[in-house]
């Protein structure tokens, strides 16, 4: 697709902070040490609603179904799935650059992994992996 360029973009680093801070935000439990973690990341602001956005890219275009396979119109259409993550994508980037807060749209990644079979923390493990991997590591 075409969205998982610009989500490519995005260095190892990058995509770690951003798994943390969703982490941080789906575990948080409203203690002093989780408010002041947050606060950190807040201080970012816009940067950190343009991180959010580019790591929701990439978790929406490659590590989320929002179509399950069971679902009926997964089949209704060949290429509904792609059609559907393309305009959450351009929403999801909309959204986050024209107001939305880091946290608001932390929270709305974390919904969408909980329909996921409640794999959150999987999912922010597989998507850091995935960004330690490097096409050298095959190489050896």
């Amino acid at each position: 697709m075409s969205t998982t360029g610009n989500a490519n973009a995005l260095t190892a680093e990058e995509i770690e902070r951003a798994a943390d801070y969703v982490q941080l935000v789906f575990q948080s439990q409203g203690h002093d040490r989780d408010w002041a973690a947050l606060e950190e990341f807040h201080r970012d602001g816009y940067a950190l609603a343009k991180l959010m956005s580019a790591f929701g890219t990439l978790l929406l275009s490659d590590h989320i179904t929002l179509i399950p396979e069971d679902h009926p119109a997964y089949d209704a259409e060949e290429d509904a799935p792609e059609v559907l993550t393309e305009v959450a994508i351009r929403d999801f980037q909309h959204w986050c650059l024209q107001g939305a807060t880091g946290w608001m749209a932390a929270v709305f990644l974390i919904e969408y992994m909980q329909e996921q079979g409640d794999q959150t923390l999987q999912i922010l493990a597989d998507v850091r992996q995935a960004a330690r991997y490097t096409p050298q590591d095959t190489a050896a």
